[in-house]
């Protein structure tokens, strides 16, 4: 089954453009004819404007970094027992307060439960610079289940708002698995091959 790549937001953009000009050109007749039409053509420059203050806003934007898909990543096992591992990226164009960075972990081979939402304490965005660079720990495994060396894992970071982060946190202490990570926007680095250390 072929999906479609339909992009309603460019055709709605596109309508709006037109609409736009086609009101501008018939307030440019009108106002020859009756100047009461001015209206006309202040809509149709209003409506150009916003289209225009639309393209110019910034999108957010996110990057897995390190690692990247198919790309080792070296784990290291901390003095309690647990391997954790450093994982870098870059964000821009997202509202600080109201938006919030989240990091996922997904274990492929061998399979688990889905992606796991990275709250525990120190597994988290450790550092956010002003330039939108960004890196945070994952914890991979546990005391019960810890990784071994050539597992396949893949990584996750979403922008979210922060009601829904806020949300997703109160389900602590569980563990939050859900079947893909939860955010407005995303960057996966698929099938990253552990070694550990």
């Amino acid at each position: 089954m072929s999906s479609s790549n339909f992009d309603l937001e460019a055709l709605l953009r596109t309508v709006a453009i037109a609409l736009g000009i086609t009101l501008i050109g018939k307030a440019i007749g009108d106002i020859a004819a009756e100047k009461k039409k001015i209206a006309t053509f202040l809509a149709g420059i209003s409506l150009l404007l916003t289209v225009a203050v639309y393209y110019a806003w910034p999108k957010p934007t996110l990057l897995l970094a390190q690692p990247k898909t198919g790309q080792k990543i070296h784990c290291l096992r901390t003095p309690d027992g647990i391997y954790k591992c450093t994982i870098k990226g870059w964000a821009a164009g997202f509202l600080p307060g109201q938006q919030v960075l989240l990091l996922w972990v997904k274990p492929v081979n061998p399979a688990s439960g889905g992606w796991y939402l990275q709250c525990a304490r120190g597994s988290v965005i450790r550092s956010l610079d002003a330039n939108g660079s960004w890196s945070g720990l994952v914890q991979i495994g546990n005391l019960d289940y810890p990784p071994h060396e050539g597992d396949i894992v893949d990584f996750a970071v979403t922008l979210a708002e922060t009601d829904v982060a806020n949300h997703l946190l109160s389900e602590l202490p569980t563990v939050i698995v859900h079947g893909s990570p939860v955010g407005i926007k995303s960057d996966i680095a698929r099938e990253a091959i552990l070694t550990l250390q």
